[in-house]
């Protein structure tokens, strides 16, 4: 893999220790389910994908370990939250658990003694790093289709307001988010940057009801196809697991998935344990492809109208001729546009 492509995917794996994939749990074993879909695909494929998986994986096991000092501090961060509330909730002022109580803690602690070792910050940070890599192992494999011939690799980051619910039967609202994209597409030797804008409305819930709304981040790595002819507008759907800040979001073209939170009502975590499903609608605002093999080196598609374009344009120019740099003429610019 080529320099550039490497610093690319240290920023990514930068990214995803910050994740909530440091607390979530994965299979051991890939379910049957799962290992299908790669038996479906031609001999060609199930080498394209068992290949780019070992490079991700490898990669992300390379990043996440050059990026230990960030699960020092988180640690640190949490130790002293854990710290604070033993102060309030267990102070001599508590009330202190009954014989009966600790004698279950005793039989407990006899049984599972693992639970009771107080681990090296080291053993801890491994056990981290290991719960991130089988959690992205399980995503890869749960799109084994799409990571086979897939070519680009990108980081995502939105911004998204946020007002839904629903029932198992009624539902409504949905989401509006605004994001970009950073990624290197390995086909066209292409360093590509995306803004887009996402539209989602809930569909679904596997609970009795969910309601929630507010400002929520979202940051987290993105997989797909992508070539000159992809088009701007796709469709998928979008999950959001129970118990863990984050999300999954799959179209025909692509996946992502990460973390996902933000000021809400209800308040995280209470917000983060509730689990539903969204529709989602995709469009692609701007894109612009930097590669050496492009005439002029620079590739830009959008999905704005020519008239709105127009008007872009000629707000710069009014700019120009309202407010001359010094010592340059106000129309000196006009060609540009």
């Amino acid at each position: 893999m080529k320099l550039n492509q490497k610093y690319f995917f240290l920023v990514l794996v930068f990214l995803l220790a910050l994740s909530p994939l440091t607390k979530a749990k994965a299979n051991d074993q890939i379910g049957p389910e799962l290992t299908a879909q790669f038996k479906a695909l031609s001999a060609k494929e199930q080498s394209q994908f068992l290949e780019k998986r070992a490079v991700i994986l490898q990669k992300l096991e390379f990043g996440l370990n050059k990026s230990r000092w960030i699960f020092y501090l988180t640690d640190l961060v949490s130790s002293g939250f854990s710290t604070i509330k033993d102060l309030i909730l267990y102070d001599s002022f508590a009330e202190q658990p009954s014989d009966e109580i600790k004698e279950m803690m005793r039989i407990d602690q006899e049984l599972n003694p693992e639970k009771y070792q107080d681990k090296k910050l080291s053993e801890r940070i491994d056990e981290k790093i290991k719960s991130i890599l089988k959690a992205t192992d399980f995503k890869l494999w749960s799109q084994a289709p799409l990571v086979a011939n897939s070519n680009q690799f990108s980081i995502m980051a939105a911004l998204e307001l946020q007002a839904e619910g629903g029932t198992k039967s009624h539902h409504w609202g949905g989401l509006y988010d605004l994001g970009l994209t950073l990624g290197y597409n390995t086909e066209s030797k292409a360093v590509v940057f995306q803004i887009f804008r996402n539209r989602e409305a809930f569909k679904s819930s596997l609970m009795p009801a969910v309601a929630v709304g507010g400002i929520v981040g979202k940051i987290g790595p993105l997989i797909s196809r992508a070539n000159d002819e992809t088009s701007l507008h796709t469709t998928g759907e979008s999950f959001y697991p129970p118990m863990v800040p984050g999300y999954q979001s799959t179209t025909k073209e692509s996946f992502s998935f990460g973390f996902s939170s933000g000021l809400t009502i209800p308040p995280s975590p209470f917000g983060d344990m509730l689990t539903y499903t969204n529709t989602l609608d995709q469009k692609i605002i701007l894109k612009i492809s930097f590669s050496k093999i492009y005439t002029g080196f620079v590739r830009v598609k959008t999905d704005l109208s020519s008239d709105t374009l127009k008007m872009v344009q000629e707000k710069f120019t009014d700019i120009f001729k309202t407010r001359p740099a010094q010592g340059i003429e106000a129309n000196s610019c006009q060609a540009l546009f």
